[in-house]
């Protein structure tokens, strides 16, 4: 008796947390994803077709849906991937830019890092073929994954890259195999 009242509290709960979970929705042609916080949302693909996102984007500090208000603090992984965007406004708030969140955006030609992004993740920004400039609005250092602005015009060594002096940015397109 105590299995079987243990089995559905167990079946509830995973029906709870999967109706939070899924909590997807789509504001201003921007999709989201309600992060298990409830309070704020993250950057998603479309779910039929990440492609779908183009021209300039700007994704707002905080989005409203269904009653509540919501601050925008990720980028997802792959939320922008191979789209036809050509520049992207990014709000304070935002911590962090996930894996291969830019990818293959060959028509992005410029990012502007709040001051408030702490990570940037693996390949972010990878085949990003006319991304030339990259700017950081703090002097603070975010960490930076492998490959991040890798395969970009980006200079990671020059004077003009936008990346301030003291960071260094890791494995980029010399060492991309």
């Amino acid at each position: 008796m105590n299995t079987r009242i243990i089995s559905m509290l167990v079946c509830l709960l995973f029906v709870a947390t999967s109706m939070f979970g899924q909590s997807d929705f789509a504001k201003g042609g921007i999709y989201y994803k309600i992060n298990p916080n409830l309070k704020d949302v993250t950057v998603t693909s479309c779910p039929q077709d990440s492609a779908i996102y183009s021209g300039k984007i700007v994704v707002p500090a905080k989005v409203e849906y269904d009653g509540n208000t919501y601050s925008v603090t990720h980028i997802g992984k792959y939320a922008f991937k191979n789209s036809s965007i050509t520049a992207v406004t990014l709000p304070e708030g935002i911590i962090e830019i996930g894996e291969e969140a830019f990818r293959e955006c060959s028509g992005l030609k410029s990012v502007a890092i709040p001051a408030s992004v702490l990570h940037i993740g693996k390949q972010a920004f990878i085949f990003c073929f006319s991304l030339s400039t990259l700017s950081f609005k703090s002097a603070s250092r975010p960490v930076i994954d492998s490959y991040a602005f890798g395969k970009t015009k980006v200079k990671v060594s020059g004077i003009d890259t936008g990346i301030p002096a003291n960071m260094a940015v890791p494995n980029q397109d010399k060492n991309f195999k």
